[in-house]
């Protein structure tokens, strides 16, 4: 079975605005083989909360001005955090012990950017 619990019998169809193409890959025996791949994409986020998340037009002048100062505060901070201040070095090392245990490759680009950029 595969992530979506699909194995290589089922057939799926191709949706409007999916794309079929061909991949061309080496097989164990390094022989050329080629495999059809359907791909399909969808936006699956929710109505939410978040007021900052579309501006609307509207002559509500609250909404506006809260709108143009949010947007303001965005293009000009007045104080910026240091992320380490925010996300600390426990949650740092929380965060690589566990990238660890997944066997993620090149864990060492990642602990240089955190000392190096972030820290």
């Amino acid at each position: 079975m595969g992530l979506l619990g699909l194995d290589e019998n089922t057939e799926l169809s191709t949706p409007l605005g999916a794309s079929t193409c061909n991949w061309a890959g080496e097989n164990v025996n390094s022989e050329l083989s080629v495999v059809d791949l359907s791909v399909a994409s969808w936006n699956i986020s929710a109505v939410n909360n978040n007021p900052f998340e579309f501006w609307i037009s509207t002559t509500d002048h609250k909404y506006n001005d809260l709108m143009r100062s949010v947007q303001e505060f965005m293009d000009n901070p007045h104080c910026n955090a240091p992320v380490h201040t925010i996300f600390t070095d426990a949650m740092f090392e929380e965060l690589r012990d566990q990238l660890s245990r997944l066997y993620i490759a090149d864990l060492d680009l990642l602990i240089q950017a955190w000392q190096c950029e972030y820290r």
